[in-house]
């Protein structure tokens, strides 16, 4: 396998190259770092380290971007066991949804490498989408970058903040709602959240100690960020420039040299953005039947998404308070800045996300937006942590808050459920999948409804197929998206149907409804003829 990625993979090669790279100086770097620990912050880093990796073993397993994460593995499956980055991805789909454009979404390779790395090569290949079974396979990449988030982010926070509140700040951060729904999922985020982690360690690093090797770590692990999500493009330049001060401190041509490198590797990336067309909506948006303009829905999105730290389902709001804190004349003026830099980051992410008319970051469900969450997380705990450690200073009673903070963050409910109970945040029972389970037997038809297929398939195990509307046997079972309002299907496609419903499921996006089939359109025109 190591083979075939590094030296016949075409792009797998640089891909491979440049995450071999990047493990040997993040080594390097942390065991430099862990040894100029004191006895207490390397009891406390231990102790992390434990923590994440007790804790990971338990998070259960919950796809959580339905069809998404299946098109990652599917990437990683063939990867493994061809080293071609281009997938036969749709070979098992009908010939309409192979043409359809966005099932072909234009996502960087760097996800799929690392999942492809847990699978092996042994790992059969998979007409059209991957099994289950190799889902569960890559879920152990996003299970270990989940352990390694407090440790990483702990050896950031100590050079910056007292102890308690690097510890408190690193415990709060895997904690969070949102990352805790994602630690199931096999989807992006979680490399982009581990990465942005790793970058601002290495970032902190180098305005310690500025050498050549220290500037090249920063570059290859923001790099990297790039090549797990293309929305990583936009930190690059952010992490540079808070770098630029130290780059005049080491060599010019050492500097130039890693500046060149990093921007040959964020070409692919780079292309791959620039194809993306970012005034298209999800498909799975819910527009209204009235019409929505773009303007109206970016308007919408940025009302909306202020929300985000206003509500304790997916944000803490008790985070949300120290970091107005840390944004007060109460905190220092060194670590005011701090705070200011990741209030400023959390504002622009938020008005460029807002910006875009994704389904998923607008106005249908923004005030559950836990997939773009990872953008502000870091920032955003970073300016709790000046908070904390601006009321620690103060003394008297407030110096107890940001630890009450930190226990309504532990205590939450999402938290309570995830370790104590083992069931998986946000996660509920599913009255469709139950009655599919029970009256479908060992197969079932899905018209016209990838999404569906992804999500019953690999999130539940259930042998479906996908059909064209007028091929649908009576006897089958349909599922497709309903009108929300109403739970009816589109009855342009379906009014001469005999259908008898079975389940409704309002909260998929977009809502579905399972109905048995009497009368099929095609059976019908059959019989009139």
């Amino acid at each position: 396998m190591l083979t075939t990625f590094l030296i016949e993979g075409g792009y797998t090669s640089i891909l491979g190259w440049h995450l071999l790279a990047l493990a040997a100086l993040s080594a390097w770097s942390l065991l430099r770092c862990v040894r100029g620990l004191e006895r207490a912050s390397l009891a406390t880093l231990l102790g992390l380290v434990l923590f994440g990796i007790l804790t990971a073993g338990r998070m259960e397993a919950s796809p959580a971007v339905y069809y998404d994460e299946f098109f990652y593995v599917a990437i990683a499956q063939n990867m493994a066991t061809s080293g071609r980055a281009e997938p036969l991805l749709f070979e098992g789909l009908p010939p309409r949804v192979q043409r359809m454009g966005h099932f072909q979404p234009p996502y960087p390779q760097g996800w799929p490498y690392l999942l492809s790395l847990a699978l092996g090569p042994a790992t059969p290949p998979q007409p059209g989408l991957c099994e289950a079974s190799s889902w569960e396979q890559a879920l152990l990449v996003s299970r270990v970058l989940w352990a390694a988030l407090p440790p990483l982010f702990f050896l950031a926070a100590r050079r910056r903040f007292s102890l308690p509140v690097a510890a408190a700040s690193a415990l709060a951060l895997p904690l969070l709602p949102f990352v805790l729904l994602l630690s199931g999922s096999v989807g992006a985020e979680n490399g982009a959240l581990f990465f942005l982690v790793l970058s601002w360690l290495a970032l902190e690093n180098f305005r310690d100690e500025p050498c050549s090797l220290n500037l090249g770590w920063l570059v290859l692990s923001g790099t990297a960020l790039a090549e797990i999500r293309p929305e990583g493009l936009l930190y690059v330049p952010g992490l540079l420039g808070l770098a630029m001060g130290e780059m005049r401190s080491i060599k010019r041509w050492d500097c130039v040299a890693w500046l060149l490198l990093g921007g040959l590797l964020l070409i692919p990336p780079g292309l791959v953005m620039a194809g993306h067309d970012p005034t298209l909506a999800h498909h799975f948006q819910i527009i209204p039947r009235g019409g929505f303009s773009l303007w109206g829905n970016r308007l919408a999105n940025l009302a909306n998404n202020g929300f985000y730290f206003l509500l304790n389902r997916i944000w803490p709001v008790g985070l949300t308070l120290l970091a107005l804190v840390g944004l007060s004349p109460l905190a220092p003026s060194p670590q005011r800045r701090v705070a200011l830099l990741a209030a400023g980051w959390v504002g622009t992410i938020t008005l460029i996300l807002s910006w875009l008319p994704f389904g998923d970051y607008g106005a249908v469900n923004s005030w559950d937006t836990w997939r773009f969450g990872y953008h502000v997380a870091l920032p955003g705990v970073l300016a709790a942590a000046v908070g904390a450690e601006a009321l620690i200073r103060r003394g008297g009673l407030v110096r107890y808050l940001p630890g009450l903070a930190l226990l309504w963050v532990v205590l939450a409910p999402w938290t309570h459920r995830a370790f104590l109970q083992q069931s998986h945040p946000l996660l509920r029972q599913d009255r469709l999948v139950a009655t599919l389970r029970s009256e479908l037997g060992e197969g079932m038809a899905l018209a016209e409804a990838p999404e569906y297929f992804c999500y019953l398939r690999y999130r539940h195990g259930l042998p479906v197929t996908l059909t064209p509307v007028a091929e649908v046997p009576s006897g089958g079972a349909v599922l497709f998206s309903v009108d929300e309002g109403t739970g009816l299907p589109d009855l342009e496609k379906w009014g001469s149907s005999i259908l008898e419903p079975l389940a409704l499921d309002l909260e998929l996006r977009p809502p579905a409804g399972l109905f048995r089939v009497h009368a099929s359109p095609g059976e019908l025109r059959k019989g009139e003829k």
